[in-house]
């Protein structure tokens, strides 16, 4: 090759590494702007590490051409020279900034999308628990048993405890209030809201079991009232049927001449037995 040509394509070649290294810390410039989303998300991360490999990249090729750094050696007056430096220190210093930034920034995700995952697991429990109460009022919605309200009462107070707690959770929470816009924090807000409408759904079931099962309480009192009247009448009936025995018997000893010192004897005896028996028959209706 002849000095005139191995001149040209050393130009041609100085000329590709100073664009390459001008790309250098332009690229690394785009990676830092694509940061500066708020809130930030993956998809803007996902951008400035793109742009961080492709800045990456040029220095790489830059370095790689060792001829260019060789003819600058041998001419360090070089126009291309201290472009190609200065642009190749300008992207060693976005580089070093961007690299802790995305860093940083994936960290702040990390913690973002466990708040938010959280927030799912506990919804996904609350709904669970109402769903599970609901399936209760639905199956026993004309059951009397106490157990089933109590089942479903048990299910609708852990599920509504979940929700409240989240709801004033969320309330002050930076992460959930600065996403609005996220798919997640939208998908928290459904899951509440159906989890808030299934909780008002149950809660009208729930009021209709305890009425009928206070409506069983009250019948049970009654059945249990009557039956002890009926068995306090038969006592009754009975005693009855004891104290027209005893006259009978008083009147029938009387009338056979039973032998009583007088007359106001048999009448103490009559008013002594007759007395007993009224006792008894206090004491069996008490």
């Amino acid at each position: 090759m002849s000095a005139g040509k191995k001149h040209d394509a050393l130009n041609s070649l100085i000329a590709t590494v100073k664009d390459e290294s001008g790309a250098y810390p332009r690229n690394c410039y785009q990676a830092q702007k694509s940061l500066k989303v708020s809130p930030i998300n993956s998809a803007a991360v996902k951008k400035a590490s793109k742009y961080l490999t492709r800045a990456k990249s040029n220095k790489k090729k830059v370095n790689k051409e060792k001829r260019v750094f060789n003819a600058f050696t041998k001419n360090p007056e070089h126009e291309a020279r201290a472009v190609i430096f200065a642009n190749l220190k300008k992207g060693d210093k976005c580089i070093a900034k961007v690299g802790k930034l995305i860093t940083q920034k994936r960290k702040e995700l990390k913690k973002r999308e466990s708040t938010l995952d959280g927030y799912v697991v506990s919804l996904k429990n609350a709904a669970k628990q109402c769903e599970d109460a609901r399936t209760i009022t639905k199956r026993y919605a004309h059951a009397r048993d106490e157990k089933f309200y109590h089942d479903a009462k048990g299910a609708y107070n852990k599920a509504q405890f979940i929700e409240r707690r989240l709801r004033k959770t969320i309330r002050n929470d930076k992460v959930y209030l600065s996403n609005g816009a996220s798919a997640k924090v939208k998908d928290i807000d459904n899951r509440l809201y159906k989890t808030t409408e299934c909780l008002l759904d149950v809660d009208k079931r729930i009021s209709a079991m305890y009425e009928k099962s206070r409506a069983k309480e009250s019948d049970l009192a009654a059945s249990e009232l009557k039956e002890k009247e009926r068995v306090l009448a038969e006592k009754e009936k009975a005693l009855a049927a004891k104290e027209l025995a005893l006259k009978e018997k008083i009147e029938a000893d009387a009338s056979r001449g039973r032998d009583y010192e007088d007359e106001d004897e048999g009448i103490s005896v009559f008013i002594e037995l007759n007395s007993a028996y009224q006792n008894e028959l206090k004491v069996e209706r008490e």
